[in-house]
């Protein structure tokens, strides 16, 4: 998949940090049972490591069950395709320069379009945006 097909890339949720977002997808893919549900119109944020969420939203009006795997999947998705490295605007004199943020956000869309996963910042998916759900492995 890339998202140019499925999805975009864009920090409307904030920009998570990519190694926070590597702790989050590593943890989705130990879920006990493989399994995170939404109720229909909702959304949930399944992760949050860091300052990195990872948002699962259900565009159905039912409830739906989805494999956290395909959720951890759609998340390096939006990783590859949507990461930002910046660095500082002078670096030191003979030596490397050195990162100063390595980022990603973005949404990235199932087939057939009834369910996404938003990449985004804890705090811009905070309560008053989704409704919480805390995933125990």
């Amino acid at each position: 998949m890339t998202l140019s097909q499925n999805g975009h890339c864009n920090a409307d949720w904030g920009r998570a940090d990519v190694g926070d977002l590597n702790s989050g997808i590593s943890q989705l893919k130990r879920i006990n049972g493989n399994k995170c549900s939404t109720r229909g119109r909702s959304c949930i944020r399944t992760q949050c490591h860091g300052n990195a969420a990872i948002v699962l939203c259900n565009d159905n009006s039912y409830t739906i069950d989805v494999r956290c795997t395909d959720i951890a999947r759609m998340a390096e998705d939006i990783r590859r395709d949507c990461h930002r490295v910046k660095f500082p605007l002078v670096c030191p004199p003979f030596r490397p320069c050195e990162i100063i943020e390595h980022s990603a956000a973005g949404q990235a869309f199932s087939p057939g379009r009834s369910w996404n996963v938003i990449v985004g910042s804890c705090g811009k998916s905070s309560h008053q945006y989704f409704k919480v759900l805390s995933i125990l492995a």
